[in-house]
Order: structure tokens, then sequence, then C-alpha cells
């Protein structure tokens, strides 16, 4: 399994061949974005209440989000907690049903906000 953990949260997904780390979690801006996107797509498509991004590290090529992953009008709760973004993000002209939680996400580019509608905002 890969050795991250964030406090009693531990990464739940398999390391990679000679990584201690999955692709979630492997600090490499080449790392293979068709392999990261694919996994990320399983994770929207789960039936999961609550989906973990925790320390997820965004590289060049993982940052495109669209409406196919949030405006599904089901209720998810969305944790970016930690998690890297070494690229531009663009979560413009999302609706987020559920919360979204960015607690100690680091941005080194632009991140796009513009027209999204967050249906909770966590105090």
């Amino acid at each position: 399994m890969c050795k991250y953990s964030k406090g009693s949260w531990n990464c739940p997904y398999e390391k990679l061949p000679d990584s201690e780390y999955c692709i979630f979690h492997l600090e490499d801006e080449n790392k293979n974005a068709d392999e990261f996107n694919s996994r990320i797509n399983k994770l929207f498509d789960s039936k999961d209440e609550d989906i973990y991004f925790i320390g997820f590290i965004f590289s060049h090529g993982t940052t495109e989000f669209n409406k196919k992953y949030f405006n599904k009008n089901i209720y998810k709760t969305y944790t970016f907690e930690n998690a890297k973004f070494l690229d531009e993000v663009n979560f413009a002209d999302l609706e987020f049903s559920g919360c979204v939680f960015f607690n100690e996400a680091t941005f080194s580019k632009n991140v796009y906000f513009d027209s999204s509608i967050f249906g909770s905002v966590p105090e």
C-alpha cells in the first residue's frame, strides 16, 4: 500500500512499482497523467458518498476538472485537504452539490472558480 498518511487517514491505494507511493501521491511533475486521470475518473464514478483527494499531487495534465465530475446533483463531500496543485487549476463553471474542503491545499499557479456554485460551504 501507499505510505502516505495524514492524521488518522491512510492512503488506501496500491503503490506504484519501484515507489513507496501510489500515482496520486507520487511527487513527480512528469508522472503519467493518463494513468492518474483514469484513476481519478474511477473515483468520481464510484458510488462512495465522500471522495478523498487528501495529499494528492496534481501535476501537469491532471488539473482540468470538468462538469462531468461535479455537476451530477449527487451530494458528495470532496476533500482536497493538503493537496498540491502544481499547474493551473480550472474549477470554473462547476456546481458542487456537496461540501468541498481545501484545508491546507497549495496552489502553485492560478486557480479558477469563475461562475462556480457551492451547495454547502463548511464553517
